[in-house]
Formats: structure tokens, sequence, C-alpha cells
């Protein structure tokens, strides 16, 4: 039965004075839908086997049938023009408004709070021990706090378009509110890819400071240039990826030009683990070079290789990429890629921060550690000597290094040297805000003061490493 017969039987055996309410409900809801909207509502009705005759009887069979208003959204905005979908969009809402729906808004206030609280947490224990350490900040600890105040603002938009229906089915968001939430949709794709780059360009300006190899700075330009293009590009294609650029929000605008989205999600995620993959491997060289045990090894190469889990992120959320600008239930099906997005930058920011706690970690007992010493010191790194008379200088020196280096400093049998270090060259390391005001030998001098007192690079590395402070600006 075509859709215009059913349309006359309702009208030939409702309108009468006699026809009941629900009844008359029906037949004017059925002819109040835009001409266009008629037969994709009637065919999935009778599809679905609800009693067309009875508006209550319609309502209670299609507004809790998911496929049925899955199937009937999708005729809609196929057959109809924006004005006409949001015509009958509104008298969909108004049908089914009362009825219980389900929704995953919850899902996304949960990921938001606790992907949010989280890397704060990280990123005030890292400019605690910046303080605490160097007494200031440098451009890697700026650029971490780029990514958490736009990671703040994203949140907040996500936050907001939950609140106008982001996480229902589109059907099922008041039809007043679907053009703010995709702009905030919108402007949280923005956010994401500031978070990602600067996050990256945080740990890579750590690298910076830590090793200071010629060949390792060049690799690290090219790095801090790709990813600036990486995210300055991939910003211009999510703004004007649609022409006029409001098309990508207002759907009535019919006429637009518009790039694939799905595109630039895919290539967007590539680009992410790639760089994961890039930023990973980078340190290893450095790290080989250095002069430590094993396990001490073990321990510097993971703490370089907690970017691997921020790639293990990205690598998840491209499973639900290939729906993201492919679907016509945005506010529902986009759920996914927006929570494995927040959980991805949360992780980046927490993993880029982690390498930086390192002074903190060393005030822990038995972290990082191989004798439990309380106060940061680690292994291999002595602590200051008391004034006796074999040492009246109280001028600690590293215990682990042996034979004799530069001009002759040797160590004794309790791992202490016999030589003072020139004063000159502490002067110098002090008067450089970061560095630790506390007493220095010739294996603690940063390699920035190295034309004071002559060190090889890999010695100075490692005390850097091991110690966590005095790292080269």
């Amino acid at each position: 039965m075509t859709p215009f017969l059913i349309l006359t039987l309702l009208s030939t055996c409702l309108w009468t004075p006699t026809a009941a309410t629900p009844q008359g409900d029906s037949l004017s809801m059925f002819l109040a839908l835009p001409k266009c909207a008629q037969p994709c509502t009637i065919n999935a009705l009778t599809a679905g086997g609800c009693d067309l005759f009875n508006a209550t009887a319609v309502a209670e069979c299609s507004c809790t049938n998911v496929p049925l208003k899955a199937g009937m959204s999708l005729c809609v905005q196929d057959n109809c023009p924006w004005a006409d979908q949001k015509k009958a969009a509104f008298i969909s809402y108004n049908q089914c408004k009362d009825f219980t729906h389900e929704s995953r808004q919850g899902e996304i206030y949960a990921t938001g709070l606790a992907c949010l609280i989280i890397p704060f947490v990280f990123i005030a224990l890292r400019y605690y021990a910046r303080f605490l350490i160097a007494k200031g900040l440098w451009w890697d600890d700026w650029m971490m706090m780029i990514a958490m105040v736009s990671h703040i603002g994203g949140c907040a938009c996500i936050f907001v378009a939950t609140n106008l229906g982001f996480g229902q089915h589109l059907w099922n968001v008041y039809p007043g509110n679907t053009e703010e939430m995709l702009k905030l949709f919108h402007v949280v794709q923005n956010f994401y890819i500031v978070i990602q780059v600067s996050a990256k360009l945080s740990l890579v300006l750590l690298y910076w400071r830590i090793f200071p190899t010629r060949w390792f700075r060049v690799a690290l330009r090219c790095s801090i240039v790709w990813l600036v293009v990486h995210g300055l590009g991939f910003i211009l294609f999510v703004n004007f990826q649609c022409n006029p650029m409001a098309a990508v929000w207002d759907r009535s605008i019919e006429d637009a030009k518009c790039l694939s989205l799905n595109g630039i999600a895919w290539a967007g995620g590539a680009s992410a683990i790639f760089e994961d993959v890039v930023i990973l491997l980078l340190p290893i060289p450095e790290v080989m070079k250095l002069q430590l045990t094993l396990q001490k090894k073990i321990a510097v190469y993971m703490m370089f290789a907690v970017g691997s889990f921020a790639c293990l992120t990205s690598i998840i959320r491209l499973k639900y990429v290939h729906l993201f600008g492919n679907t016509k239930d945005e506010s529902w099906e986009n759920v996914d890629v927006l929570i494995w997005s927040i959980m991805e930058v949360s992780v980046a920011v927490v993993c880029a921060c982690l390498p930086a706690l390192r002074p903190l970690f060393l005030k822990v007992p038995g972290f990082f550690t191989s004798n439990g010493s309380k106060g940061g010191s680690s292994s291999g790194v002595a602590t200051p000597a008391k004034n006796n008379s074999n040492n009246n200088n109280n001028t600690p020196v590293r215990a682990d290094v042996k034979g004799t280096r530069g001009s002759g400093a040797s160590s004794t049998a309790d791992g202490y040297s016999s030589r003072r270090p020139s004063t000159s060259a502490f002067r110098g390391a002090r008067a450089r805000p970061g560095f630790e005001d506390v007493s220095m030998d010739r294996d603690e001098v940063p390699f920035a003061t190295r034309g004071a007192v002559e060190r090889a690079p890999e010695e100075t590395e490692l005390a850097d490493l091991e110690k966590g402070v005095g790292i080269a600006r």
C-alpha cells in the first residue's frame, strides 16, 4: 500500500466528528509532516508493524525502536531539504520527548572529568618539581601549559555540547540545539590539534635540554619544524574544509563544497602515530651512550618509553575514525571517537610530564635508587662528605667513576675526591637560572659550563639523568 493511499484511508476513517483524540492526533501528525517526509515516516512505521490509526500506539511503537527511528531519520535527511528536515525533527521530538532514550552522556562526563583531573595533577607536580629544582620554567614547561589550557578549553566545550544533546541519537536532540552542538564539536577538533602538537613539542624540547649532541639537536630541530607545520596544516584543513566555512555546522547551507572530514581524520591519526613512534625512538642512540649499569639503562629507557602508551591510544582511536564524517547520526556515532580523543590527548600530556617528574621520584626512598636513600640521592652519586681531616672542602664527587680524568683528580676509597674543583666554575653554574643550589664537583657541573671544567658529554648526560637536576639549558 502506497503512502498516498494510507493517508487517504486515514483521512477517511479518522477525520470525523466522532473520531477519538488519539486517532485524530495520528492523522494531524501525518498531515503536519513535510510532503518529502511523509513517505519515509509511513513506510518505516508500516515496516515496524505499528498501528497507524492510533497516535499513542504510533509513539510507543516508534519512539523506543532505534532501528526504525534510524531508518526514518536517514530517509528524511536524504530526501528533504534542511528546512523540511528541521520541521520533521521538531514533530518527532515533540512526539517522543517524554520517552526514555538511550544515552551515552554519562560516559562523556565521566571520561572528560577524569581526563581533566589526572593531567592537571601531573602538570601541577611537574611545575612543583621545576620550581623546587630549577626555580623557574623553560620552553618545554610553557608548551605543557599551552597544552593544559587547551585541554581545559576543549573539555569545557565538550561538557556544554553534551548538555545540548551530544551523546544522544540525533533524532532525540532538541532541533534548536543542533547547530550550536555541531559548532562546539568543531571547536573541540581545533583544541585537539593544539593539545597534541604542544604536548609533543614539550617532550622534544625536554630532549633538547637533556641531550646537547649536535646531530641530535639537528634531529630535534627537524622534529619541531615538522610538528609546527603539521599542526598549522591540520588546523587549516579542519577550519576550511567547507566553502563557505559556516557550512561545517550550518546544514541550511546546501550548496557548500566540502573536503572529506573522514580523510582528514585518517591523515591526522596516521601522522600522530608516526610522530609518537619517532619521538619514542629519538633518544635511544643518546641513551645507549650513557655509562650506566643495565638496571639503570632499563630505567632510563622506561622513562622515555612512556610515550608508547600515548601511541597505543592513538592506534585504538583509529578504530572509530571510520565513522567520523561518514554518519547521519553525528551526536551518537561520534561518541567513541570523542572519548578516545580525550583519552589520547590526556595520556599524551601525562606521558610528556613523567620524565620531568624525575626530581620528585628521586625524593621517594627506593625510587630510581639502589639503596633506598632519602633526599634524592641516586646510586652512583655520592652525598656530601662530613667535615674531617681528610676532606675539608665538603665537595661531593661521583663514587662510581673509575680512574683519572681531566687534570688528574682521583677517587679515594670512600668515593670522594681529594681535589677541589674550580670555585669560579661553581659560580658560573649557580648564576644560571635552573640549577639546583647544591655543592657540585667536576662530575656534577652542567654541560653548559664545561668551558670552565672540561667534561665528557656522556658523563654530563649521566649525571643529569641520574639526578634530574642541573640540566643544561
